[in-house]
């Protein structure tokens, strides 16, 4: 504890002690309970005051705005004059005076505290901690508090317009389209006139006496199709000159096709060669964990011509990605090269944007 707090107590008790003037022993014992008084405020403050954040784990794509949101409560049934809360945003961006805040807090009441950070790099960041300077009133008996309240945000690959068109899988799904031959009949959608070489089983009969007519029933055509996205980061197979980001957009393409995938509520999944060469395979509800993946990985070493064992590893990683792809689902190839080098001849693919290729099972 610092502050003229002590010394001015410590003063007004030695003129107590040795004055012989009354008044001037009155005024210091006037003095003596008046910073005793401060030291209780500032102590029973210190313990009643306390500083949270609303979430502590966050994601944002890159080169976006994410709100901070902090909440400082005063418990005590004493004000919080002037003080001082400030947070740490560590690697990420913050304007000059975000994050610091000078505030008072009525008794019994709470103040909800934003600011804004930008995160220009890919992977997890950690935002902490929070410092907490509080005084009584007349500032004999400042105090400072380090909360280790830390908040983990996630900077997930940048937002990209993806490609991707589900146009063909297996009937029964969550896609709808205009394809009979991926008609739901538990889906109905309206009725028609009857058409000569309608099928008996299609026409609505209860239309029919209804109206003196028959009516055919139509349904919904919809589908399935489950995605596994293949991202090729091996650093030979990538030219030296803007290497990173020409791999920092095969990553944003990777992200656009599983956020477009999971958007339209099919299963996902995804392998990569990059660094710790993840394997998620195709389900439901994969969204956040792929982009996770996506946010920390980089580049790895291999794809460099006549390294024949490394290559022979990321073929098996790729035909396993394959394998676990149920029949009627899609195979997305994000890399720099033409993905016959991982998937040899007896596979062909179709260029669907700039980085991106598939593979229909």
């Amino acid at each position: 504890m610092n502050g003229a707090g002590p010394l001015f107590g410590a003063v007004s008790l030695i003129v107590f002690l040795v004055s012989p003037s009354r008044p001037v022993q009155s005024a210091a014992l006037f003095y003596c309970a008046l910073v005793g008084l401060s030291w209780l405020w500032s102590r029973y403050l210190r313990r009643s005051v306390t500083v949270e954040r609303t979430v502590s784990r966050l994601r944002v794509p890159r080169n976006e705005r994410l709100e901070l949101v902090i909440l400082a409560k005063n418990r005590s049934r004493l004000p919080v004059y002037s003080c001082l809360l400030s947070d740490f945003p560590g690697s990420l961006a913050a304007g000059a005076d975000d994050g610091r805040w000078l505030l008072s807090i009525p008794p019994r009441s709470s103040v909800t505290l934003r600011y804004t950070v930008i995160g220009s790099s890919r992977g997890e960041y950690e935002v902490g901690p929070l410092r907490f300077r509080g005084s009584d009133p007349l500032c004999l008996f400042p105090f400072e508090r380090v909360l280790e309240n830390r908040a983990s945000v996630m900077v997930l690959p940048a937002r990209r317009e993806s490609p991707l068109a589900l146009n063909g899988g297996i009937p029964q799904g969550s896609v709808t389209l205009r394809d009979p031959r991926y008609e739901d009949v538990t889906l109905f959608r309206s009725i028609r006139d009857y058409q000569n070489g309608d099928e008996l089983r299609r026409i609505n009969w209860k239309a029919a006496a209804r109206l003196g007519k028959l009516y055919t029933n139509e349904f919904l055509d919809s589908l399935n199709c489950p995605v596994m996205v293949f991202c090729d980061l091996r650093s030979g197979a990538y030219p030296v000159r803007l290497r990173r980001d020409r791999a920092e957009r095969v990553i944003e393409t990777a992200a656009a096709a599983v956020r477009s995938a999971a958007q339209r509520g099919q299963e996902c999944g995804f392998a990569s060669t990059g660094t710790g060469r993840p394997f998620i395979r195709p389900g439901a509800s994969r969204l956040d964990t792929i982009l996770d993946e996506l946010a920390r990985i980089d580049l790895c070493p291999g794809g460099t011509e006549g390294d024949d064992q490394a290559l022979a590893t990321d073929r098996e990683l790729f035909a396993r990605a394959r394998a676990v792809l149920r029949s009627g689902g899609r195979l997305l190839y994000a890399g720099p090269r033409d993905p016959a080098e991982l998937a040899g001849e007896w596979m062909r693919f179709r260029e669907l944007g700039e980085a991106l290729h598939e593979h229909r099972r």
